[in-house]
């Protein structure tokens, strides 16, 4: 699950308007957050559903455990999507299914669906992402297009957040990512529309009649698997972390512009990019070599990778799901998954990014994290 970029934000597309619905107010960018984590594994290291808010304070960096725990559908990995206002919570799980939660103002959640299908046969959701309003999202269906595969459009009541299945947005072939500017959006899929030959698809009409408007192809060789993806202001980044191409994992570039998506000739050799995350200054982004088990930051400019330096930590282990604050005093900071911990990166304005250390819960299965949301 992976958000629009600082630099491609929708309130810079409306004159800095402010943005009309229920759940568009973003409210204090300085207020103590929720950070919400799922726990898949029970003591037996059996799969388990439990999820918990954590406390995450803008005035000291503070990230701590609460206690509040709640029960939804499994969530190994990927990126709880929040509302603008951060009251609504969706959370792609294992089976397809999405969980979708209130949160109030003291961070108590509510489950509102503990594991909510739209009522399609096919839909399997793996990744979400929020309208401006608040008041609807879209989701992905990561199959084949003709097995459900494409992005749906889902309603919410403004009180209940209850869902409403609004239909297909767009059809589309393993689609990974979605990322919404005003009237386009670039998906990141095999395929769009009926069309394919392309791994990034430019949308027009976005997204009352979208249409395929351009695409780029990102890796020149069969058998990549588009694993990963984030826009870095006008860089598109999308990882490939295939095992039967015969090439090694890669990170491609792309520029982005209302109009246009232009493949970079060169990409970054990376292994398992399993997740990537970006910084709202526009010019970094963070990678999670998750077989690795090392980070690597990679400085962008103008839809190229200009350098690639591996994040002097210690101690990283299988890290894996990335979120990232845009706004307030956490401005730039990433929260990243790892094997019994979550480690916190600063992303400096300059194209690096720094360790500041982690929040480890034990060394049980219970203590292994798996997917993460951060309220924006």
């Amino acid at each position: 699950g992976i958000a629009d970029s600082g630099d491609t934000a929708d309130s810079g597309d409306t004159g800095d308007l402010p943005v009309e619905g229920c759940r568009a107010d973003p409210g204090d960018p300085d207020r103590t957050r929720a950070v919400v984590v799922s726990f898949p594994y029970n003591k037996q290291g059996r799969a388990a559903s439990t999820w918990e808010a954590l406390s995450w304070q803008a005035s000291t960096g503070a990230l701590s455990r609460t206690g509040v725990t709640f029960e939804m559908g499994r969530g190994y990995s990927g990126v709880v999507a929040f509302s603008p206002d951060g009251s609504l919570g969706i959370a792609p799980q294992d089976d397809g299914s999405v969980g979708i939660f209130t949160l109030d103002d003291k961070l108590v959640p509510t489950v509102v669906e503990n594991a909510w299908a739209g009522g399609a046969e096919d839909f399997y959701v793996s990744g979400a992402v929020f309208d401006p309003s608040g008041e609807r999202a879209w989701l992905i269906d990561g199959n084949w297009e003709n097995n459900g595969g494409g992005v749906y459009e889902v309603a919410f009541d403004c009180e209940t957040g209850a869902p409403t299945l609004v239909g297909k947005t767009i059809a589309s072939k393993l689609a990974v990512a979605l990322f919404p500017m005003g009237d386009t959006a670039v998906l990141v899929a095999a395929g769009a529309d009926g069309q394919e030959g392309g791994d990034a698809w430019l949308l027009a009409g976005w997204p009352d009649a979208p249409e395929v408007a351009g695409k780029a192809t990102l890796f020149d060789y069969e058998d990549a698997i588009l694993a990963s993806a984030a826009l870095v202001g006008d860089t598109l980044l999308v990882g490939d972390n295939s095992s039967f191409s015969g090439k090694d994992n890669r990170v491609a570039a792309a520029l982005v512009s209302v109009d246009s998506l232009v493949g970079s000739p060169s990409t970054t050799e990376l292994l398992d990019p399993y997740a990537i995350a970006a910084s709202p200054f526009g010019d970094a982004a963070l990678v999670s070599s998750g077989f690795g088990d090392d980070l690597y930051v990679l400085t962008v400019a103008d839809g190229e990778v200009t350098a690639s330096t591996k994040l002097s930590a210690s101690g990283v282990a299988l890290p894996g799901s990335s979120v990232v604050i845009e706004r307030g005093a956490l401005e730039g900071t990433a929260l990243v998954v790892e094997n019994v911990a979550i480690r916190k990166v600063r992303f400096d304005g300059a194209g690096g990014a720094s360790d500041e250390g982690v929040l480890a819960f034990g060394d049980e299965y219970t203590d292994i994290p798996g997917a993460i949301g951060v309220q924006p």
